[in-house]
């Protein structure tokens, strides 16, 4: 449209200037005679063109120069949002259906846990309002609403581990994987490290952060030899780690003992692959239903 425009204009400009030339110029009639029949077919096409190019407003004519339209407008399509990378610590996520722990995710998000931070909590969720966990909890929600959001998350992971006292599923629950509802953990006060990761998930949710910007994590710490669970959240295209191992808020980048193994976004499940350098250096797992994170 652009190369077109100026194609148009200056075929009118040329045809307008032209067209000024007479027969009475320095040159005379051998000038006049190539000229002329120029300038007619420069004011013929551009009349052409000129039909094909849609008019929206004119220009007041200079001396010498006819009226020209004015192109219309070339309107920027607003920017296509680039979906978030979820292939968390070096790794490639790869979309899965339904593997190990998929049901214990969908049931726990079966119901929207976020008030439980908020100012109606007590009429959700009574007595557990109460509990040294929801104090705590929901006193860090309403400081969060003050703070930027990279503050919210040092404030949501630091005050979440502190109002959790770890304990297994095995000794809190008698089995060996639970995940707790915010209003479970505040009964008992204990929890492990899912348990962590999904209360942080639900407050930054009451806070206003999207669910395609929390991504939980079940991978193997190769330093510890343990499966572990941590919040990944996504934010001015970083991925910065909530862990109960850390009140300091990292990116993933500067955990390098951290493999993800499974991985839940919103109604997404990923399952993470690794470039044969990585893979080298840790014995992950073949079957994932052996995996619990504790």
């Amino acid at each position: 449209m652009r190369k077109t425009s100026k194609i148009v204009c200056a075929a009118l400009i040329a045809a307008s200037q032209m067209a000024t030339i007479t027969p009475a110029s320095a040159h005379g009639g051998v000038i006049d005679g190539i000229l002329a029949p120029m300038a007619r077919s420069l004011a013929g096409f551009a009349t052409v063109l000129s039909d094909l190019m849609p008019v929206t407003d004119t220009i007041a004519p200079s001396a010498g120069m006819a009226s020209l339209p004015t192109p219309a407008p070339i309107r920027l399509q607003p920017a296509i949002s680039t979906p978030f990378s979820h292939g968390i610590f070096d790794s490639v996520a790869i979309p899965a259906g339904h593997v190990a722990m998929t049901m214990r995710w969908v049931e726990l998000n079966t119901s929207d846990h976020s008030a439980f931070f908020t100012d109606g909590c007590e009429t959700q969720f009574t007595s557990a309002c109460t509990s040294t966990f929801g104090q705590t909890t929901i006193a860090a929600y309403e400081t969060a609403l003050t703070e930027s959001p990279f503050e919210a998350l040092t404030l949501v992971n630091r005050e979440v581990n502190s109002a959790i006292a770890y304990q297994s599923d095995a000794g809190n629950w008698g089995v060996g994987d639970y995940w707790a509802t915010p209003a479970e953990i505040a009964r008992n006060g204990r929890g492990d490290c899912e348990d962590y990761a999904t209360a942080k998930m639900w407050l930054l949710l009451a806070l206003g952060f999207s669910p395609d910007q929390l991504q939980l994590v079940i991978l193997q710490d190769t330093r510890r030899g343990l499966y572990h669970a941590v919040l990944a959240v996504h934010l001015d295209g970083q991925r910065y780690i909530l862990d109960n191992l850390s009140n300091t808020v990292r990116r993933d980048s500067q955990i390098g003992n951290y493999m993800p193994l499974i991985s839940f976004v919103a109604d997404r499940t990923f399952i993470h692959g690794f470039d044969a350098r990585r893979t080298a250096t840790a014995a992950l797992p073949t079957d994932l239903t052996t995996v619990q994170p504790g």
